[in-house]
C-alpha cells in the first residue's frame, strides 16, 4: 500500500518548477494544513492589477472613505457564546470556484449573505457564516495546461487573489472554518464518504459511454466537445467509447428527494425543476413480442395504459438492443441512421423534427395481436424509461407528428366522455380510463409500475485535477476499498508524471493490484461542504455527527438559480444518505431550509444596430451622456445584458469600490432590485446612494459639532415626555425600523432596506435639531444601528464619532408600537399630487376641510369650483375634482 499511504502534502515530491503552496506569500497563504490547523485569515492585501478600462471618477465624499473603511472594514463582530441549536443561524453562500477574479455577481451574493450574518449576530444569534473554495475541476486543469503551471499553483494563487478582493468588500466570514476542496485534508474526507456509500451498497461500477479523443487518446468532458462533435484541442471527431465508470445510487432516494421538497421554503420554480428532473410517473409496462421470435420482447412504459388499443407503431432509441435483430437487407441503412441519431442526442444537436427509419422488424400488439412496425427514431432516448415507446397518434402530439410523416394509421381510443370507444372492441370498449387500466392489470396484459427520469449519478471523471477514487483493483479480489487508515489517496505530484498506479491489494496483499485511475465529479466535493464547515479541522472524520446535528440545517442558502437542479439535488442526496445511514439529522435530512436564488447582474451594453457587433467603451463618444454616439454620429443600441468580457459591459468591483467605497457599493447593490431579480448596473443610480451616506455623515457631524451636542445617555432609554415634533419623529423611526426588520427577516424584499434608511435620514434632516432633544439623539443613534449590517464601516465610524455607549454591534434594538398623533394626508387636485398636510388622528374624518384650510389648499383651491371630493385610504388621500 506504499502508493496509497497517508502522507502530508509537503512531503509529496513535486518537480522544481512547481512551487510548494507554502511558498505563496503570507499572510494570505492557504497552505496544506496539518491536522487541527486553520487557513490564514486575510490581514493584508496586494493591490489588484489595474484593468484596461479607465478608472471610474471618484465621488466627492464629505468624509475620508479610505481612512474609515481601512479602519473599520474588517473589524469582526462579537460572536455569540450560545451553543443552543435553537439560537443558531446558519447563513451560507454557495462557495465559489477560484477563478482569480470576483465579478459584480459575486459582490451581490456575498453582500446579501454578509448583511444577513451581521443582522442575526446583532440579534444575539450564534451565526455560522463560513467561506471556502470549490477548487477542483476542469477549468483549473485547462488553465494550467495553457499557462504551463501546475493546477494547484494556479488554484491557490487565485484563492489568495479572491480573498484579497473579498477583504475589499468588507465581508465578515468565519475564516477559521475555511475549506478548499483541492486540499488533502478535505478530499481525504470526500473519499471517506464515498467509502461509506460503497459500504452501504450505494456505489457501484458498470460500463458507460464516454467522449473519446482518438488523436490525444484521452477522455473529454461534454464541455470539451463542440457543436460539430469535435475535440476542443485536437479537432478530431469525438468517438463514443465504453469504459467502466463509478455510479452513486441516487435513485434509491428518489421518493425521499421528492417528499423533502414539501418541507423546504424554496422558490416554487426551483422545486418544480427538481420534481421534473426526478420525473416520477405512474403507469404500466407492456411487453411487445418480436413477430419472428416470440421470446424476444420489447418492454414499453406508458403513463396512459388506457390508450393501448391506439398503439400503431413502436419507436426505439438509436442504441436499443433490438437493433441487433434488424434483417440483413436493412442492417446497413438502419445502423447508419441509428449512429446519426445517437450522435445528435449525445452532442446536443437534437433536431425538433421527429425523424425515424423503419427497421424491418415487427412486434405483436399485446391486446389486439396485430403486428406493428418498429422504427428507430431520434426522439426516443436510450437512458430514459425502457428506451422504447408505443406510438399512439390519436392521443399524443409527438406520435401524431411522427405518424403523419410516415403514413401510419391513427386509431382513436377515447370518446368525448372519456370512455373507450366501441370501435376498439372487447374487452375495453365502454370502460373508463380507470377501469380500462384496472382490467389490463387484472388480466396481466400490463404490469403497473412507477418510473423515474432520475438516473444514478455517474461520478467517474478521467481527469487529473479532482478527488481520486479510493479503490484498488485486484486481479483476485476485484474492486477493494482503500482502508480508512490509508486515506487520503493523493494525486500524483505532476499532471504529466508517469503514473505508477501499481500497489498492494488491501485484502489479499497481491502486489500487482492497481489504484483506480479516475477522479470524482466535482459535484461530489460540493455535495457535503456545508457539513464540513461545522467541523472543518477534524483530522479523523468528515465531521462529528453531533456538531452537524447542532449546526444543520442551513437556515438560508444563497446562490444562483443555475444550480437549481444538479448541485442542490446532489447535496440533498448526500445529506439524506448521512441521515439514513450515519445518524438522524434535523429537518428530515434536508440540508437547506430556505433558498434565496439571486438574480444576475447585467451591464449596460452597446451594439451597432446594423451589425449587432458589441462596441468597446473606447468607440463611444459620451459628449452628450443622454445620447452617446459612435463612428461619426451613429446612435448605438443600448440594452442590459449579462456582464462579460466579450460584450465590453463588465464593471470591475475594485474600480467601483475605489470610486465609491465598499459601503456605498453594498448599499447600491441591495437597493437596486429585489434579490431574486436581475440587477441592471447603473452608475448614475449609485451616485444617489453616495449622496445618502454624505447626508448621514453630515447629520452626525452637525450634531456632534453643534453647541447642543449629542447626548450618549439618550441611547439608553425612551423619554416619557415628548413634544409634538418628537412624537412624530419617534413614530416615523419605529415604523421604518419595523419595516427594516421585516425586510431582513424576509430577504426576498431586501431592496426596501436601504430605502427605509433613506426615509429615516430625511425625517431626521427635517427635524428642528438646534435644541437639545433626547428623542432626536435616540433616533439618530437608531439610524446608525439599522445601517450597520448594510454599511458596516461607516456605521462603526459614526457610532464612534457620536460617542455612543458600547459597540454599534451590541444589539439589534427592538422597535416600539407607537400610535401616531398625526397622519400625513396626500393632497391631490384632479388626480395630480400637489403636496401633503399633517392632520390630527382624531380629526381624520374632517380631512377635506382641514386640507382646504391649509396652505396647500389655499394655493391650489382658492377661487376654484370644487365639483367633487374623493377620499381614499381611510382619509389618507384626498382628491379634489375642480372645474377647469
Amino acid at each position: 500500500m506504499q502508493a496509497l499511504r497517508a502522507v502530508s502534502r509537503a512531503s509529496v515530491h513535486r518537480p522544481a518548477w512547481i512551487p510548494s503552496p507554502r511558498s505563496i506569500p503570507a499572510p494570505l497563504s492557504i497552505a496544506a494544513r496539518a491536522p487541527g490547523r486553520t487557513m490564514a485569515t486575510p490581514t493584508a492585501i496586494t493591490p489588484p492589477s489595474p484593468t484596461s478600462k479607465p478608472a471610474l471618477k471618484k465621488f466627492p465624499f464629505a468624509y475620508d472613505v479610505s481612512r474609515i473603511e481601512s479602519t473599520w472594514r474588517n473589524v469582526p463582530i462579537p460572536r455569540s457564546a450560545s451553543s443552543s441549536p435553537d439560537n443558531k443561524y446558519y447563513v451560507l453562500v454557495m462557495f465559489p470556484y477560484p477563478s482569480g477574479n470576483l465579478h459584480m455577481g459575486h459582490v451581490r451574493v456575498y453582500t446579501l449573505s454578509d448583511i444577513m450574518a451581521r443582522y442575526h449576530r446583532m440579534r444575539g444569534r450564534a451565526v455560522i457564516n463560513p467561506m471556502g473554495w470549490d477548487a477542483f475541476g476542469l477549468p483549473a486543469e485547462n488553465a494550467a495546461l495553457e499557462r504551463h503551471v501546475h493546477p494547484e499553483t494556479w488554484t491557490l494563487s487565485n484563492i489568495e487573489d479572491m480573498k484579497g478582493q473579498m477583504y475589499l468588500i468588507g465581508l465578515d466570514y468565519d475564516w477559521e472554518r475555511e475549506v478548499a476542496t483541492c486540499l488533502p485534508d478535505y478530499y481525504k474526507h470526500t473519499q471517506a464518504l464515498f467509502l461509506e456509500m460503497a459500504k452501504a451498497g450505494l456505489a457501484y461500477r458498470k460500463e458507460a459511454l464516454v467522449n473519446w479523443d482518438p488523436i490525444d487518446k484521452t477522455v473529454l468532458a461534454n464541455e470539451q466537445v463542440d457543436a460539430e462533435g469535435r475535440s476542443w484541442r485536437s479537432g478530431a471527431v469525438v468517438e463514443k467509447k465504453k469504459l467502466n465508470q463509478w455510479f452513486l445510487r441516487i435513485t434509491d432516494f428518489a421518493d425521499d428527494l421528492l417528499d423533502g421538497l414539501n418541507h423546504v421554503e424554496w422558490p416554487t420554480e426551483v422545486k418544480q425543476m427538481q420534481r421534473n428532473w426526478i420525473g416520477k410517473s405512474t403507469g404500466m409496462h407492456f411487453d411487445f413480442s418480436l413477430t419472428t421470435d416470440a421470446d424476444t420482447r420489447v418492454k414499453v412504459f406508458t403513463s396512459r395504459p388506457e390508450t393501448l388499443p391506439g398503439a400503431t407503431f413502436l419507436a426505439i432509441a438509436p442504441d436499443h438492443p433490438l437493433l441487433d435483430h434488424v434483417p440483413a437487407d436493412r442492417r446497413a441503412d438502419v445502423h447508419a441512421a441509428a449512429a446519426q441519431y445517437l450522435k445528435e442526442q449525445q452532442f446536443g444537436q437534437y433536431n425538433e423534427a421527429k425523424r425515424g427509419l423503419a427497421t424491418g422488424l415487427f412486434v405483436t400488439h399485446p391486446l389486439t395481436h396485430v403486428p406493428l412496425p418498429v422504427y428507430v427514431s431520434n426522439y426516443v432516448l436510450g437512458d430514459y424509461g425502457t428506451g422504447a415507446v408505443m406510438g399512439v397518434p390519436a392521443h399524443d402530439a409527438r406520435d401524431a407528428e411522427f405518424a403523419a410523416a410516415h403514413g401510419l394509421p391513427v386509431v382513436q381510443v377515447l370518446g368525448d366522455d372519456g370512455t373507450v370507444l366501441p370501435s376498439c372492441g372487447a374487452p375495453l370498449a365502454g370502460l373508463s380510463a380507470t377501469d380500462a387500466t384496472a382490467h389490463l392489470a387484472a388480466t396481466q396484459i400490463g404490469t403497473p409500475t412507477t418510473q423515474y427520469k432520475l438516473r444514478d449519478w455517474l461520478i467517474s471523471r478521467q481527469r487529473y485535477w479532482g478527488c481520486p477514487i479510493p479503490i484498488v483493483h485486484c486481479p483476485s479480489c476485484g474492486p477493494v476499498p482503500v482502508p480508512a487508515s490509508d486515506l487520503p489517496v493523493l494525486l500524483p505530484p505532476g499532471m504529466h508524471d508517469a503514473r505508477d498506479t501499481t500497489c498492494a491489494c488491501p485484502s489479499c496483499a497481491r502486489t500487482d493490484a492497481v489504484r483506480d485511475p479516475d477522479t470524482m465529479d466535482t459535484f461530489v466535493d460540493s455535495a457535503w461542504y456545508f457539513m464540513r464547515y461545522l467541523d472543518s479541522t477534524n483530522p479523523n472524520a468528515p465531521f462529528d455527527l453531533e456538531k452537524v446535528k447542532q449546526g444543520m440545517p442551513v437556515d438560508l442558502y444563497i446562490g444562483g438559480i443555475e444550480h437549481a437542479i444538479l448541485h442542490l439535488l446532489y447535496a440533498r442526496f448526500v445529506t439524506k444518505f448521512v441521515d439514513r445511514h450515519l445518524g438522524p439529522l434535523p429537518n428530515r435530512g434536508e440540508p437547506f431550509t430556505k433558498l434565496l436564488a439571486q438574480g444576475m447582474v447585467h451591464g449596460r451594453t452597446l451594439k451597432d444596430p446594423a451589425t449587432g457587433r458589441y462596441l468597446k467603451p473606447a468607440e463611444i463618444d459620451w459628449t452628450n451622456p443622454s445620447r452617446p454616439t459612435f463612428d461619426g454620429g451613429k446612435v448605438p443600441k443600448i440594452t442590459y445584458e449579462k456582464m462579460s468580457k466579450s460584450k465590453y459591459n463588465g464593471v470591475a468591483p475594485e474600480d467601483v469600490i475605489a470610486a465609491y467605497g465598499s459601503d456605498v457599493v453594498r448599499a447600491y447593490i441591495i437597493a437596486k432590485a429585489p434579490p431574486a431579480q436581475v440587477l441592471e448596473w447603473d452608475e448614475d443610480a449609485i451616485v444617489g446612494l453616495a449622496r445618502w451616506t454624505n447626508r448621514v455623515y453630515a447629520l452626525v457631524e452637525q450634531r456632534v459639532n453643534s453647541g447642543v451636542g449629542f447626548n450618549p445617555a439618550a441611547v439608553e432609554g425612551v423619554p416619557k415626555e415628548m413634544s409634538r415634533d418628537e412624537k412624530a419623529l419617534w413614530a416615523t423611526t419605529n415604523e421604518l425600523h419595523e419595516q427594516t426588520t421585516n425586510a431582513l427577516e424576509h430577504p426576498h424584499n431586501l431592496n426596501t432596506y436601504p430605502s427605509n434608511l433613506i426615509k429615516l435620514t430625511h425625517a431626521l434632516a427635517a427635524f428642528p435639531s438646534s435644541t437639545p432633544s433626547p428623542v432626536y439623539d435616540l433616533c439618530l443613534a437608531r439610524l446608525i444601528q439599522l445601517m450597520a449590517p448594510l454599511t458596516p464601516a461607516l456605521a462603526q465610524e459614526l457610532w464612534h464619532q457620536l460617542g455612543a455607549p458600547g459597540s454599534v454591534w451590541a444589539e439589534w434594538p427592538a422597535h416600539a408600537a407607537v400610535q401616531r398623533e398625526t397622519v400625513t394626508v396626500i393632497v391631490q387636485v384632479n388626480g395630480k399630487t400637489r403636496g401633503t398636510v399633517d392632520v390630527d388622528v382624531d380629526q381624520l374624518d374632517k380631512a377635506p376641510t382641514m386640507v382646504e384650510r391649509s396652505e396647500i389648499g389655499t394655493k391650489w383651491l382658492h377661487g376654484k369650483t370644487i365639483k367633487k371630493v374623493i377620499v381614499a385610504g381611510k382619509g389618507k388621500v384626498v382628491n379634489f375634482v375642480v372645474a377647469a
